[in-house]
């Protein structure tokens, strides 16, 4: 199978190829300056001068990532540009769109050659694998080592070793985001009387909340919550499984069973399709039906409560999508008073947007200066769009003012709070060559349910036996 697909990204290589011009033609960029330093000339005309050097033909770095440009990553251009005009480095953007189909035009140029020296990759440890064994990804393991840069130091150990690939780093985390932490309406929850729940709370108390919060009919309805189940399901279901085990969704060390039918997933499954079917939560089939987005859902007021904390990027976008209300960042509730202990979901690494270098480059060690310069500190105009610097070095105050600079846009005790917890406390990674299709078992047995087709008992139930069944094999 990796065979057919790879054959396929190579026989369409060259006809992307030769589209490279117009997949940037969108998508401001950093122009770099034509010339900068100097080196000496191999020859020397008579008619110069003894000393004349020519001058240094300057390194232009291609960068891709999946981020709008505006959301501070020209910003960051600008700045490694300026600090690096005199060493002859410069870095160009390209944004992709991070899909199906973005994805396939970033592995199909990957494929074809140097287009494309440093690249941010997304959708966890699978896709990196794909493109590590591929020949997509740059071992890095030597260069950080010379360099005396030690990841599991540097970034945390529960944040990079999941990301390891034989021990080795063919990428590198470099931002922090908690998937189990929510957006919400502040303003609405002041108006209503309900207190920030920045030190947890239960499912019961999230339902009343909710249910408080409801208010209008059609048109006009305001929903407790709004659930991004179209965009992103994963980060809208994560909530679930964490209370479970340290194994994610196996049951044991072995991974040779899976807990899909665990209570915690049924009380979580069943919470959800009973916001749908008592109105205080946007059903899966409205979502798909009405077109409900963030965008036109919580940002233009009509739900108190999101997922996907991602989207803190386009609550800092007051320009886009102007609003009269404060945002709060609150994470998700727990099955009941017995989970308390885990209300900050810190067992969550959250590491993500992994920097990655294309072995084919023809400046890889240009490349990997840019990937640490990246992490220890240029990617700091990136938090003024929501992305909050993994690295330890960072200061957190610098986060914190670039996240509340324009007042009361986000709460600024919600993102002390989220920016207190542990982020080096992540449960140890357990994985298999199956995780990719026991997660897509997953989504359609939920999906059962949302619909009405199945009862939760049961959906959960067939969701266990079916992944189980493919465990054998």
């Amino acid at each position: 199978m990796k065979k057919r697909i790879l054959a396929a990204l190579l026989a369409v290589a060259m006809l992307a190829c030769s589209l490279a011009a117009c997949s940037t033609s969108d998508t401001p960029s950093t122009t770099a300056p034509s010339t900068t330093g100097g080196s000496t000339a191999d020859t020397t005309k008579a008619t110069e001068p003894a000393s004349a050097e020519k001058p240094k033909e300057t390194i232009t770095l291609k960068l891709w990532g999946g981020v709008q440009p505006e959301y501070g990553y020209q910003e960051l251009c600008d700045n490694f540009n300026k600090e690096y005009a005199d060493k002859g480095i410069q870095v160009e953007y390209t944004r992709y769109v991070n899909d199906d189909n973005g994805n396939l035009q970033l592995d199909t140029y990957l494929m074809g050659g140097d287009q494309i020296d440093i690249y941010m990759g997304y959708g966890g440890k699978t896709r990196l694998i794909n493109r590590q064994e591929a020949g997509m990804a740059y071992d890095m393991t030597d260069y950080l080592t010379a360099h005396g840069f030690d990841p599991v130091e540097e970034l945390g150990a529960a944040n990079v070793i999941p990301y390891q690939i034989d021990g080795k780093y063919y990428a590198l985390p470099t931002k922090y985001e908690n998937a189990n932490w929510w957006l919400c309406n502040a303003t609405m929850f002041k108006e209503a009387g309900i207190e920030l729940p920045l030190h947890g709370w239960t499912y019961a108390e999230f339902e009343e909340a909710c249910k408080k919060l409801t208010h209008g009919e059609g048109q006009d309805k305001v929903y407790g919550m709004y659930w991004n189940l179209v965009k992103d399901f994963n980060g809208a279901t994560n909530f679930m499984p964490q209370m479970i085990t340290e194994y994610g969704m196996y049951t044991d060390e072995t991974m040779t069973a899976t807990n899909l039918n665990n209570d915690i997933y049924k009380k979580g499954l069943q919470m959800m399709v009973d916001s749908f079917n008592e109105g205080w939560g946007t059903s899966y089939e409205q979502v798909v039906a009405d077109g409900l987005t963030f965008d036109n859902t919580f940002l233009e007021g009509k739900a108190a409560i999101s997922t996907t904390i991602s989207n803190l990027r386009l609550v800092k976008d007051t320009a886009t999508y102007p609003r009269d209300f404060e945002t709060a960042i609150i994470p998700a509730p727990v099955p009941d008073e017995s989970y308390m202990d885990n209300w900050d979901f810190s067992t969550v690494t959250g590491a993500g947007d992994l920097i990655c270098v294309n072995p084919k480059s023809a400046h890889v060690e240009e490349a990997m200066e840019f990937v640490l310069w990246y992490i220890q500190g240029g990617m700091a105009p990136l938090a003024k769009g929501g992305r909050i610097p993994l690295w330890k070095g960072f200061d957190p105050d610098l986060v914190l003012n670039s996240l509340c600079e324009e007042k009361g846009v986000i709460n600024e005790e919600s993102v002390r709070t989220y920016m207190s917890i542990g982020r080096d406390q992540g449960l140890k990674s357990y994985t298999t060559s199956a995780d990719s299709k026991i997660k897509a078992i997953r989504k359609e047995e939920m999906e059962a349910a949302f619909y009405g087709k199945k009862t939760v008992d049961q959906a959960c139930e067939d969701a266990k036996t079916r992944a189980d069944e493919l465990l054998k094999k």
